[in-house]
């Protein structure tokens, strides 16, 4: 079955994607149906004709044409210009800093002054990751929390033991 994009007559070289609370996107692909049903509900929402649909195919030559490189060009040397301001760049970096170690929610790795405190901190993100799968929708996974915190009890020694072996082994300090 072919796939449509949904797309912003406004920007129409970005098709509109979904996130998650980490910030993970993904690209809102419909079949023809629900594509055409998706943009009408919203367009009579919000009272406007603003968005369309489009083939995966289309809109990718689509941006491949000249007219569409050149408006990412320009568009590019635009946002340059604007981040050129102090304030948006103080905004951008804080952004970057929440969000660069982030891994489809996981955040990694993270900084210690020595083998110890690298030690406590990884246990504290195990049992932070614990408690963020110990939720009901997990729990419909079968044994997954369960087999989750038998591993952390059972092999977070060992794991630790052979992470320091592999750095002994491969970075000599």
């Amino acid at each position: 079955m072919e796939k449509y994009l949904i797309l912003n007559k406004n920007m129409p070289l970005t098709p509109l994607s979904v996130f998650d609370k980490n910030w993970n996107g993904q690209i809102i692909e419909r079949s023809l149906e629900d594509a055409k049903r998706y943009v009408e509900e919203q367009n009579q929402k919000y009272g406007e004709d603003l968005l369309f649909f489009m083939k995966i195919k289309e809109w990718l030559k689509l941006r491949e044409s000249p007219q569409a490189v050149e408006f990412q060009d320009k568009l590019h040397e635009d946002v340059a210009k604007l981040l050129d301001c102090p304030e948006i760049n103080e905004i951008s970096k804080r952004i970057c800093e929440a969000t660069d170690k982030n891994i489809n929610g996981f955040m990694i790795p993270f900084e210690a002054d020595n083998n110890e405190d690298y030690e406590k901190k990884l246990k504290d993100e195990l049992e932070g990751f614990i408690k963020e799968i110990d939720r009901p929708a997990f729990r419909k996974e079968g044994s997954l929390v369960d087999d989750v915190k038998k591993l952390y009890k059972e092999e977070f020694d060992e794991a630790i033991r052979i992470i320091k072996k592999y750095y002994k082994t491969n970075f000599r300090v």
